[in-house]
């Protein structure tokens, strides 16, 4: 053996050591003399990366792929050092370049299969662990991680098939039981979650994750003082978990226990100030409180941070009603710019209505609400139902909840038609809508909970009208009328605050049926 080639092999040996600056010593005399050597590049390259020196190491081995281009090995680990430096596409790139030198190099699918998944590229990170796994089906992370992509692209019925195999291999698999777990409550096997994340619990007690999915199973199950003690273990072990925080404190708001639930989604916007969903039911329960400036600033924070955050602005603009610092006028532009962002981008699908008129036909009249229960909507429109004249109309109701009770049965009778839309998107809804050829279209919510107005704004119905549900304009364009009355909007005042025309009813607008299931009330008198 030579001089030079000792000089490579104790470099060899100091590197496997961990002597990185004797390493790097040995190569750079070796190179001084050996300059076009590309695997003295490559070990040079590969000392660099383990000190982290990321840009340096890139250079030397790209300096060895350019002497020697036909060796994957270079390309592979050139892909590893742009995968710790953070450069995803260049990472890829050479992992591709490696690939096809070395078509049967099955770790490199594997690495492939991760980069695209922390892409967000699922299809081509299940493409890539799916050709790992059947070359290597004993890799029980390459099965784990196959799972996690599935479930990620909401495939969750293969992720768990892909979870079990792993188990099947390794049952103790830590990681790939909290992943199960995920994905059955994912799937709504809420039991099996709990099972698959307590095993993981039992094997490791201070697995923050697992406590997590645990606590989100059994809230699922409205087992909330066990989900309460699983968040609290959770961020016991890992304080600065947002999720976790956000979550305790929606558990804390479903209790009623308000203040707690402030305290929870304020920490988690101090670890993660960014989270819209957190700012959003901090918004829901400053609102529960009465605490209107508080409301507008989380809501407003929500949809600064997405602007199509549709429902958060929509419960902004609720929550102006309540203002005492926002004068009318405001509030209708408010109201106005919730319509021009996300009205009128879908003015070009607004269909041509095959409604036509014609005297000896019933009138199709559409009611939408989200507050077909026991709800003082409700109690305003069951009357109304109750003496529509069906030799002229045609009722359907478009139910917007799953919640359904004694007050939906009776609703349900009063109508020739009910649909239930709560799982259905926008489009969809007001497909069925014109397919039901409905005349009038009636909203019941405004920007109250559960609306539809996306559906409003697609003019699915030649005549559009809001009523009852909300005390203020919708902004839309779409909806032509409000039904008031002179005392809610004195003539020739609010008109200019409303992007409806107002009808006025001469007798008042309300029609107020009292609960069947309270007794009447008599004076206390009567009972002494």
């Amino acid at each position: 053996m030579s001089e030079s080639q000792k000089l490579v092999q104790q470099g060899i040996q100091y590197l496997e050591s961990g002597k990185l600056p004797d390493a790097e010593t040995c190569f750079r005399q070796f190179i001084q003399t050996n300059s076009d050597n590309p695997d003295a590049w490559h070990l040079l390259g590969i000392v660099s990366a383990q000190k982290k020196e990321y840009s340096q190491a890139i250079e030397q081995i790209m300096r060895a792929i350019q002497l020697n281009p036909k060796e994957a090995l270079f390309y592979n680990n050139l892909a590893n050092v742009y995968q710790d430096k953070g450069d995803i596409e260049a990472a890829i790139s050479a992992f591709t370049h490696a690939l096809e030198l070395a078509p049967q190099s099955w770790d490199i699918y594997y690495n492939l299969g991760i980069l695209f998944g922390i892409k967000n590229d699922f299809d081509s990170a299940i493409k890539f662990l799916e050709t790992f796994v059947k070359a290597q089906p004993h890799h029980v992370e390459g099965h784990t991680n196959l799972g996690v992509a599935y479930g990620k692209k909401g495939e969750t019925e293969k992720g768990i098939a892909a979870f079990e195999k792993a188990l099947a291999l390794n049952p103790n698999q830590v990681n790939t039981l909290n992943n199960l777990g995920n994905a059955y409550i994912e799937y709504g096997e809420l039991e099996k979650a709990i099972l698959s994340c307590q095993k993981a619990i039992e094997l490791e007690p201070n697995y923050a994750e697992a406590h997590y999915h645990l606590a989100l199973a059994l809230q699922k199950q409205d087992r909330l003082t066990e989900a309460v003690k699983s968040y609290q273990k959770a961020l016991e072990i890992q304080s600065n978990y947002p999720n976790a925080l956000n979550n305790l404190g929606n558990v804390f708001s479903s209790q009623g226990r308000f203040s707690e639930a402030i305290e929870s989604y304020q920490k988690a916007l101090e670890i993660e100030p960014k989270l819209r969903n957190t700012l959003y039911t901090l918004g829901n329960v400053f609102l529960s409180q009465g605490r209107t400036n508080e409301v507008i600033q989380s809501y407003q924070g929500a949809f600064n941070i997405d602007p199509q955050f549709i429902i958060a602005r929509s419960n902004y603009v609720f929550s102006l009603n309540y203002s005492d610092s926002h004068q009318p006028e405001t509030i209708y532009q408010e109201h106005q710019k919730w319509a021009e962002l996300y009205e009128t981008p879908l003015a070009k699908l607004i269909p041509q209505h095959p409604n036509v008129p014609n005297p000896e036909k019933k009138i199709r009249l559409g009611y939408v609400s989200g507050d077909f229960k026991t709800h003082s909507v409700a109690f305003f429109i069951e009357s109304i139902l109750a003496n529509h004249n069906h030799q002229k109309f045609e009722i359907i109701c478009y139910s917007n909840t799953n919640q359904r009770d004694r007050v939906t049965t009776r609703l349900k009778a009063l109508a020739d038609g009910w649909r239930q839309i709560e799982t259905m998107g926008d489009e969809k809804v007001a497909e069925l809508i014109q397919q039901d050829e409905i005349d009038i279209l009636v909203d019941l919510s405004g920007h109250s909970k559960d609306n539809r107005l996306l559906v409003f704004a697609r003019k699915p119905a030649p005549i559009q009208v809001t009523y009852l549900g909300y005390p203020n304009t919708t902004g839309l364009k779409n909806i032509d009328y409000r039904l008031t009355d002179g005392y809610t909007d004195p003539l020739g005042e609010t008109d200019h605050l409303y992007s409806e025309t107002l009808i006025r009813l001469p007798h008042g607008f309300l029609c107020y049926t009292p609960p069947q299931r309270y007794s009447r009330c008599e004076p206390t008198a009567l009972f002494n």
